[in-house]
């Protein structure tokens, strides 16, 4: 099977762009409400849900974020010695196989 050409795959994304962005300025049906009601209820469902997302993933990032290093750990460790790309007092990791 023959690779596409660039011109070619080129046009097609484009076309398919352009395509949907013409699909996506057409109404699917008339507005009831004003351009403001909708954004502003838009806008208090978005902070009702960051509020309900916040709440309902604290129980499990608050425990795991006391037991990430501190931002500049490493850089510490290293000024002090340590081997790079491990910080003073964890365990070594090889990644070779």
């Amino acid at each position: 099977m023959q690779e596409v050409p660039g011109w070619l795959r080129l046009l097609l994304v484009g076309g398919a762009f352009a395509a949907l962005l013409w699909w996506e300025r057409r109404p699917l049906r008339r507005p009831v409400e004003s351009k403001g009601v909708r954004t502003g209820r838009d806008l208090a469902v978005a902070g009702l849900s960051a509020a309900a997302i916040q709440l309902a993933e604290r129980p499990v990032t608050a425990p795991l974020t006391g037991r990430a290093p501190p931002l500049g750990a490493a850089q510490a460790g290293r000024a002090a010695g340590a081997p790079r790309g491990r910080i003073r007092g964890q365990r070594e990791v090889s990644l070779k196989s």
